[in-house]
């Protein structure tokens, strides 16, 4: 809002409420009536534990002149005209602030995503990559696998292993989300047991013929002595990829 819109340092209920603002009509309304106007005291005692985590996350001077500089990143004008963005949520700040900046941009970006204006042919492709994602799982990110694609946007994630999805419910769901909306899957060698079944099946089986070979034959003693041979093909459903060569694969192969 402040970007798009001059007014005075000293802002009162007053005069926000007989101002008009487009498209931040909503925003501006709900800050003029719940911070500066009646509902003040209420949304104060309402929000006072969120103002605690706010507190918390903003005492980093890092994470505080990031999110509250003047001039910050503009994802809509990345995704029109194909800039490069870094960000780097900083493990070391501890997980509780690592994981809140890194949602922050990352749910902030998902959105940007889904308001594109254009078509699949207009869309300038923009590719999005994120380190550690079990770190940043969230349900919002359901979007980011099942629709960017319609939005000329394409993810890629990392993460060690698929039990880093099990934390709770919602993220269980997301693992399926991932795994199968996913079109290509890296995968290195070293796997738990549970991904060697998972890519094993996702794998899939083929056709396989196995040759039977026999031999007969009775002793030279015998009045008759005779040898005999016979090969026998037998079709039988076998694994395309088996586990256990994906987990012995090199060091980054």
């Amino acid at each position: 809002v402040a970007k798009d819109i001059a007014y005075p340092v000293d802002v009162s209920y007053e005069w926000l409420r007989g101002k008009k603002f487009g498209e931040y009509q909503f925003i501006v309304s709900q800050i003029s009536y719940d911070l500066l106007g009646p509902g003040r005291v209420k949304m104060e005692d309402q929000a006072r534990g969120l103002r605690t985590i706010i507190n918390e996350f903003l005492t980093d001077p890092l994470v505080r002149n990031l999110v509250c500089a003047k001039e910050t990143v503009d994802i809509d004008r990345c995704l029109e005209y194909g800039e490069i963005t870094v960000v780097n949520f900083g493990l070391e700040l501890g997980m509780s602030i690592a994981t809140g900046l890194g949602q922050f941009f990352t749910l902030s970006f998902n959105q940007a995503v889904l308001r594109r204006p254009g078509t699949e042919d207009t869309r300038l492709l923009h590719l999005f990559y994120c380190d550690e994602l079990p770190v940043l799982l969230h349900k919002d990110m359901e979007s980011m696998y099942s629709l960017w694609r319609q939005f000329k946007a394409c993810s890629f994630a990392a993460f060690q292993t698929t039990a880093q999805f099990e934390k709770n419910e919602t993220t269980r769901y997301l693992k399926d989300v991932v795994i199968s909306n996913v079109g290509h899957h890296i995968v290195y060698g070293r796997l738990s047991s549970d991904d060697m079944k998972l890519y094993e099946e996702l794998a899939g089986q083929k056709m396989e013929f196995v040759e039977q070979k026999t031999i007969s034959e009775t002793a030279l003693s015998s009045s008759d002595p005779h040898m005999s041979f016979s090969t026998r093909i037998v079709p039988q459903l076998g694994n395309v990829m088996d586990g256990y060569r994906i987990r012995n694969k090199d060091f980054q192969e």
